[in-house]
């Protein structure tokens, strides 16, 4: 209960101060550049695991996606909002197989044991642009986000879920290219923090300039 309330307050913070700075601007100056978004990419969940022994087997490869809405400020900064599916990380093993997490030493007890965790996160971060030539410009982005872990450790005769959340900075970096009309492609690069644990992402994004 205590986690769930904690996870909702600080994906309010986020989302209150977002929609109290996008008010802010919408009322304070009509010629700001309006955008919306979604983004695919492939995904690294660093989960900490490492020594591995027997039929152990670690994957902590997946894909992301996300979906974002933000304003240019001035060519040169935006402010973004945005929720990332961070994808899954997933360890499996059989009875006697051991493995380390951040330093401490696990085994499996039985057969066919597999323990996933999987990612979720909203943020909003400031993006600072500097073009490059007409089509295309480069930007770095830093900001803060909530994120939510679920874990899943399964078994043949059970399955337990955890989960655990907190707010960390995540940054990231890439280009923007202008297509037709209004239409963005974005190429980039993210990092996220999860308190010991990080997720590092990289793909393409779809936007829309009103």
């Amino acid at each position: 209960m205590k986690g769930n309330i904690m996870r909702t307050l600080n994906q309010s913070v986020l989302l209150g101060a977002a929609t109290l700075f996008f008010v802010t601007v919408a009322q304070g100056q009509e010629d700001y550049e309006w955008y919306i978004g979604a983004g695919l990419g492939d995904s690294t969940y660093d989960s900490g695991v490492n020594s591995l022994t027997g039929t152990a087997s670690l994957d902590e490869d997946d894909n992301t996606a996300k979906l974002f809405a933000g304003v240019s400020v001035n060519p040169n900064l935006a402010i973004e909002l945005q929720y990332a599916d961070l994808g899954e990380a997933t360890l499996t093993g059989n009875d006697g197989d051991r493995f380390n997490i951040n330093n401490q030493a696990f085994v499996f007890n039985t057969d066919n044991a597999s323990i996933s965790a999987e990612g979720e996160t909203i943020g909003i971060s400031a993006l600072g642009l500097l073009p490059i030539n007409d089509f295309v410009s480069a930007f770095a982005r830093v900001g803060l986000h909530a994120w939510d872990v679920t874990g899943d450790v399964t078994t043949p005769d059970q399955r337990t879920e955890v989960e655990d959340d907190g707010t960390d900075v995540f940054f990231g970096a890439g280009v923007e290219i202008a297509l037709i009309e209004q239409f963005r492609l974005r190429i980039e690069g993210e990092h996220y923090e999860l308190d010991d644990e990080d997720v590092r992402s990289i793909g393409g994004s779809l936007l829309y300039r009103f």
